[in-house]
Order: C-alpha cells, then sequence, then structure tokens
C-alpha cells in the first residue's frame, strides 16, 4: 500500500476512532477521578499524622490538611482539563464541540474568579488586619493593691488559623507582669503571686516585675495547646489604672500559601478559558460551513454497499429508516452492484468506476479485497469520491487479516454496517419530517424571533442571515408582484421553506423531510394565538423584542411533534 493511500488510512481510522475514543475517555476519566482522590486523601492523612495532632486538648496543624488539599486540586484541576481538551480534540461533531466548550466554560470561569477573589482578599492587609482585629481582646480594669487581674486566652487556635501576637500591658502602677499556664494559676495565687517563690516560679512562662509597660512576645513554635493566662499583679498601696490587649495573627505561612495557589488556579483556569474561547469561535465556524454545506447541497445519498471482490455483499447501509420496506427495488439495486462489480474487473483498460441506475447514478471505488458503491441522487459532489477511497483503503488497512480470507460469514464485519453509514450523515433525519428552524417576521418583513432544532441558534448567525434574506427576498418578490396569493413554499437546497401569513406577522418554518401533515394547521393556530394575545404590541409595534418574549412559547409548540418523533425512533 502507497504511501498516500496509508495516509487516507490512518486519516479514516482517526475519525473512525474518535468517537470511540471519546467514550473511553469518559470512562477513563471516573477511574482517573477515584484514583486521585485516593491518593488525596492517603497524603492528607500522612501529612496530618505527621504533624501530631492530639485529642485533650484538640489540636490539629490545618496546613497539613489544607496544603496536600491544594496541591490535589491542583492535579485535578489539570487533569480535569487536559482531558475536556482530549475531548475537543477527539470530538468529530462540530456542533458537539461548541456545546462541549460551553460546558468547560461554565466550569473555568468560575474557578478563576473564585480563585481570583479569594487571592485578593488574603493578600490585601485591610482584610487580614480586620480578621486579626475580631480575634484581639483588649480592655482597661483597675487592680486593686495587693490583686490580680486574669485574662485567658489562647496562643493559637485549635486548627492553628491564628497565633497569638504581641501582648501588651500599660498601666499607670508599677505591676507586675505574668503568663501562667490556665491549670497553673491556682498554684500561683496560693504562693501569693511571690515570683521567688520555688513552686509559683515553675509555673511561669514569662515575666516582667515592677514595670508600666511590657511587651510580651511568646515563642508561638512552642506550640502551647492548652488554655493560658495573662495575669497582672499589682503589689502596691494604691489601686493601679491598666489597659491590656491580646492581639491575635493570622498564619502567615498557611494563608501565603493559600493566595499563591488561589493565583495559580486563577490563571491556569484563565488561560483554559481564554483558550476556550479561541476553539469555540473556530468550532462555530466549522459548524456554520457543514450546516451550510448541509442545507444548500442538491445530492441525496441513498444507499452504500462493500461487496467482496467475488461480488458477495459484505454490508449495506442506507438512509431509508426501514431497508426492509423496498425490497425488490434494494434486491434489484442490490443485482446491478454486483454485475458491476463483474464488470469493473473484466475490463483490460481499467476499472469501471460509474453506473446509471434509472434516475440514480451508482459510484464505485474499487479496493484489493472488496469494493465500495454508493448510490447517489442528484449532482454528484467533489468531495465524494476522497472519501470513498479514505473509507475504503482504512476498511482494507483495519480488517485486512479477515478479507484476506473472507467465509462469508457477516458477522464478523457486522461493525463495517456503522462505518460505511458515515458517508450517509443526517440522511436518515430527513426521512422524518423535522422542523429545523422557526423565523417569525412582521408585515413588513422585520425580523421578530428565531427558534432553532439546534438547541444554540446563537451560534449559527451567518446561517440565520442567509436564511432570513431568503426568505425576504422571496416573499418581498411575491408581495411586489400582482400574484393573488402569497408565497407558501420555497425551495431551500434540499429543504423547504414553509409560509403561513396572519394579519400583522408571518411564520416561516425550514422543514427537513416530508412536511408533517398536521404542520400547516398548527402554524395557523400559532399565529392566530400570537395574534390575539399581543394584539395590542403587534398593531404599532416598535421593533422591540422584549415585550414578545411570551411568543417564544407559542412558537416553541411548533416544535413538539418532531421532537416527539425523534424520541419514538
Amino acid at each position: 500500500m502507497g504511501a498516500g493511500s496509508k495516509t487516507m488510512a490512518g486519516g479514516f481510522q482517526a475519525g473512525l476512532e474518535r468517537e470511540d475514543r471519546v467514550f473511553r475517555l469518559r470512562t477513563y476519566s471516573r477511574y482517573v477521578n477515584i484514583i486521585l482522590f485516593v491518593f488525596m486523601l492517603i497524603g492528607i492523612l500522612q501529612s496530618v499524622r505527621e504533624s501530631g495532632p492530639t485529642g485533650a486538648p484538640f489540636h490539629l496543624d490545618f496546613s497539613a490538611v489544607l496544603l496536600p488539599l491544594l496541591y490535589f486540586l491542583v492535579i485535578f484541576n489539570i487533569a480535569i482539563v487536559a482531558m475536556d481538551a482530549l475531548e475537543l480534540l477527539w470530538q468529530p461533531d462540530p456542533k458537539i464541540r461548541v456545546w462541549r466548550c460551553e460546558d468547560f466554560l461554565s466550569n473555568a470561569r468560575p474557578i478563576a474568579a473564585v480563585a481570583l477573589i479569594i487571592g485578593i482578599l488574603f493578600v490585601n492587609p485591610v482584610v487580614v488586619g480586620v480578621l486579626e482585629d475580631l480575634g484581639t481582646s483588649a480592655g482597661d480594669e483597675r487592680v486593686e493593691d495587693n490583686s490580680s487581674y486574669r485574662v485567658n486566652f489562647a496562643p493559637s487556635d485549635p486548627l492553628e488559623f491564628s497565633f497569638v501576637g504581641p501582648v501588651s500591658v500599660q498601666s499607670d502602677r508599677e505591676v507586675t507582669v505574668m503568663v501562667v499556664r490556665e491549670r497553673d494559676f491556682q498554684r500561683l495565687e496560693d504562693a501569693g503571686f511571690c515570683v521567688t517563690d520555688p513552686e509559683a516560679n515553675r509555673t511561669l512562662i514569662w515575666l516582667s516585675e515592677y514595670t508600666r509597660s511590657a511587651a510580651i512576645t511568646l515563642d508561638s513554635p512552642r506550640m502551647y495547646r492548652e488554655q493560658l493566662a495573662l495575669v497582672i499583679f499589682n503589689p502596691g498601696n494604691t489601686s493601679a489604672s491598666v489597659h491590656y490587649e491580646v492581639r491575635n495573627e493570622l498564619s502567615r505561612a498557611m494563608f501565603g500559601n493559600l493566595v499563591f495557589f488561589s493565583l495559580l488556579f486563577f490563571a491556569y483556569n484563565l488561560a483554559w478559558a481564554l483558550t476556550l474561547v479561541i476553539l469555540k469561535r473556530r468550532y462555530v465556524s466549522d459548524f456554520v460551513k457543514r450546516e451550510q454545506l448541509r442545507l444548500m447541497r442538491n445530492y441525496t445519498i441513498e444507499e452504500v454497499f462493500l461487496i467482496y471482490k467475488d461480488g458477495r455483499l459484505i454490508v449495506h447501509n442506507t438512509r431509508r429508516l426501514k431497508p426492509d420496506m423496498d425490497k425488490d427495488v434494494l434486491t434489484g439495486m442490490l443485482t446491478a452492484v454486483q454485475n458491476f462489480v463483474k464488470d469493473s474487473f473484466s475490463e483490460e483498460s481499467g476499472h469501471l468506476n460509474e453506473l446509471k441506475y434509472g434516475n440514480l447514478k451508482i459510484l464505485m471505488e474499487n479496493g484489493p479485497r472488496a469494493n465500495l458503491a454508493v448510490v447517489l441522487s442528484g449532482v454528484e459532489p467533489p468531495t465524494l469520491r476522497h472519501n470513498m477511497r479514505t473509507l475504503l483503503s482504512g476498511i482494507h488497512d483495519r480488517y485486512m487479516h479477515i478479507l484476506d480470507d473472507w467465509d462469508g460469514d457477516t458477522g464478523t464485519l457486522r461493525v463495517l454496517k456503522r462505518h460505511v453509514g458515515m458517508l450517509i450523515p443526517e440522511e436518515k433525519q430527513r426521512l422524518r419530517g423535522v422542523i429545523e428552524e422557526i423565523l417569525l417576521l412582521y408585515r413588513d418583513n422585520r425580523f421578530m424571533m428565531h427558534l432553532s432544532q439546534r438547541g444554540q441558534p446563537d451560534v449559527d448567525d451567518t446561517l440565520l442571515a442567509q436564511y432570513l434574506e431568503e426568505v425576504r427576498r422571496r416573499v418581498g418578490e411575491s408581495t411586489s408582484s400582482l400574484q393573488t396569493a402569497s408565497i407558501s413554499e420555497i425551495p431551500y437546497g434540499n429543504w423547504k421553506i414553509l409560509l403561513e401569513y396572519g394579519p400583522v406577522c408571518y411564520l416561516a418554518v425550514l422543514v427537513s423531510g416530508p412536511e408533517p401533515p398536521d404542520l400547516r394547521g398548527r402554524m395557523r393556530q400559532a399565529l392566530e394565538d400570537i395574534t390575539e394575545g399581543f394584539e395590542n404590541v403587534l398593531v404599532s409595534w416598535d421593533g422591540t423584542t422584549q415585550r414578545l418574549l411570551d411568543v417564544k412559547a407559542i412558537l416553541d409548540s411548533l416544535f413538539a411533534e418532531s421532537l416527539d418523533k425523534k424520541k419514538k425512533k
């Protein structure tokens, strides 16, 4: 097989496996998330264990939980973005790509926004100062002679969100300032606050004797994990006025890490969101081009046959919903194709590749072991031959081990039915009579409202503009002529536009396939409901759509039958 055919085969296989890859990716992503979650739990438990938690009194280094959690959230985020990017890369349908871009954007944007808000909050000194002020104790007290005043506090909260900062004491008399554990306060009191007493001295964590101003800095890393007491003792003969302040400080290391990871999340998800915006524009362009070709093409692929080199049928795919309905026609067509294969191989000058069959045309591409025949009505599209060669080359490259000595068992190659069906995308839908687009226009051809079966009419403004222009042009020609009746149907490629008129507005409905039998009646009923329900607005409509939002529910009802039929199928 030459380099060119290998390239085509590779391209076919890539397209063939995209859908399967996306399905497998979604399945594997669940397992990846579960594995990451398990590793996250193990990592957090190990970190907590190493931090030395205690139960009585309760203490847990919260950074031992927070930091591993943030690390794994980053890994989760990277893994999810990577899987989303692969899904977009492998998804063959441009319309689904657009939808998935919207889904991924709806995830990335709030993550980036929340991360930015958290980063700004905890890097802002005003916010940090307010939080620290909420944890600060202060007061003014009078301490009588030979008496004490005690303030209970803890040097750190049980989760280490904050640590005690500078403790300050101001007095108009000389006092003794001490810090002891709350459980040791009684021993200090029993010793009469005599700091020279050995029993009392052993209880002291911090001491300043006979001072009017004391600034206390505790050794936070020593982690006193129980309640402490700030004791102010007045040894003088007169009372003292004392102002004290116990100030808490947030854990700088923990909140610094929180700010860092918040900004990291923000930058990463912002970059991903911008990438999605760019990708969405490209996918929208691809979608519009595909829809333009689909709506305006003037051909229909009726049948696809894969025939073995000796004329035996391997697989057959059709645009008909029930291929067994036309057995006689199908049998005659298959016989013609099989004879065509034999004639093709008997030609000395080369292979035949085209045959007329009534008003149809049969196109043939030959391969080493099998031949591909496409039954076509209308004008042959320029890309069809290339697609047929690519498909046939890929089938040979992938299934040559079966085709080399095929025994006629169609079950071994049943999967090829779906593959050859790739040549007739969306043809089956056209047999169902699907309402694809609905336009509501004012009597002077002003645009009022548009609804689309695609679910995202905002992504195909180019298609809408073309569709709208065609309706306006043809209706304008009809009303400006001397015709006694308004135009009721407009051919639109292989589709058609049905028109119904009301007193002040008219409906244009784009239909693929046969016209639903009751569609005209429902269109007239919708126009009556709109005219009666919005008479005051429509009589002198100023072009504002805001006052016509409730019209959407009436127009949506035109889709109902089409959607119900699709579900039944």
